[in-house]
């Protein structure tokens, strides 16, 4: 990296770029017309999701068998994890099994994935069972972070396993096959789908002090740490 370009100075400017990208649909505002390319005077831009309507199709077959598992997934189930690791009661959910196993070393990443599913077919499509399971499982997530107190955890942090994973991250003597920078990736990906596409402001929210939890936390690293904490994630 250059040294003209600093860790913060990219931290941010990726932090505009998602809360500029977050912003238009939240204010009913088009997409932007890419440029034209020089080369051949052509320009395109994305459609919004609403924008696109599927016909009688193998697509359309795919996209309602996926609509009826995201309607069937309970996410209590889901939130299993993050209650658990952040002090709170389960609420009598069964835990899950797989990379989802409560003793799996990187758990909760796949919630991230259900959070943008949701989202995006509440958007594309209208549906609202999948939107109102965005918004309960948003609303799991920021009562776990709220409790980071007292479940002896730094302020905006959130995951499904100890903060002190990260702590042996950055010291080199995680062994337990975590990567745990690839997972917080993923529950903020599907945090900002939930605040563009529902227009959850409770999603930006806790996505902000997740995002301040990891500037500051690899704002203290040394280039170093940094690269080491990196080749770990990049490994996933």
């Amino acid at each position: 990296m250059s040294s003209s370009v600093s860790r913060r100075h990219l931290l941010q400017a990726a932090g505009a770029t998602a809360v500029a990208s977050a912003a238009g649909p939240l204010v009913g505002a088009r997409a932007a017309a890419a440029p034209a390319l020089a080369h051949t005077g052509a320009s395109a831009s994305p459609f919004e999701l609403g924008q696109v309507r599927l016909t009688a199709s193998r697509w359309l077959d795919n996209q309602n068998r996926t609509r009826a598992y995201l309607r069937f997934v309970d996410t209590d189930r889901l939130l299993y994890n993050f209650r658990s690791n952040h002090g709170l009661s389960t609420r009598g959910a069964a835990a899950t099994g797989g990379w989802e196993a409560p003793a799996f070393p990187f758990r909760s990443h796949v919630q991230g994935h259900f959070l943008t599913a949701w989202a995006q077919l509440y958007a594309a499509t209208g549906d609202t069972t999948c939107r109102d399971k965005a918004a309960r499982m948003v609303a799991g997530l920021a009562e776990c972070q709220a409790n980071n107190s007292a479940a002896g955890f730094t302020e905006g942090y959130l995951s499904g396993y100890p903060e002190s994973d990260f702590t042996q991250l950055e010291q080199r003597t995680l062994s337990n096959g975590n990567v745990p920078y690839y997972t917080i990736h993923k529950t903020l990906t599907g945090l900002l789908d939930v605040w563009r596409y529902l227009g959850s402001t409770q999603a930006r929210d806790v996505l902000l002090a997740l995002a301040g939890w990891v500037d500051r936390r690899t704002g203290r690293l040394s280039g170093q740490q940094m690269r080491a904490c990196w080749e770990r994630s990049s490994a996933a």
